[in-house]
């Protein structure tokens, strides 16, 4: 019974040493995607600001949140690559 319960334990392990890769992948795939979101918001607001003529308060705000957000996203991804 013991050596039963042994098995099912590592069988458990190897699993979730295996799926590991997969999640690190599938993470970086969404990091991958936001950045790409994040890029796509950007152009959008400097297209907005031209249109404007101007800066707005709001425009600089949401600029200044989309490279956090950018900056963000590049140490998330930069710590699953060192994973």
């Amino acid at each position: 019974m013991v050596l039963n319960n042994k098995r099912y334990v590592e069988a458990d392990q190897e699993a979730s040493r295996r799926k590991i890769p997969e999640r690190l992948d599938s993470d970086a795939q969404k990091l991958t995607n936001l950045q790409i979101t994040v890029q796509d918001l950007k152009r959008t607001v400097e297209i907005t600001e031209k249109a404007k003529k101007g800066k707005g308060l709001e425009l600089d705000t949401v600029k200044g949140r989309l490279e956090e957000a950018e900056e963000d996203i590049m140490s998330l991804s930069s710590q699953i690559l060192h994973n």
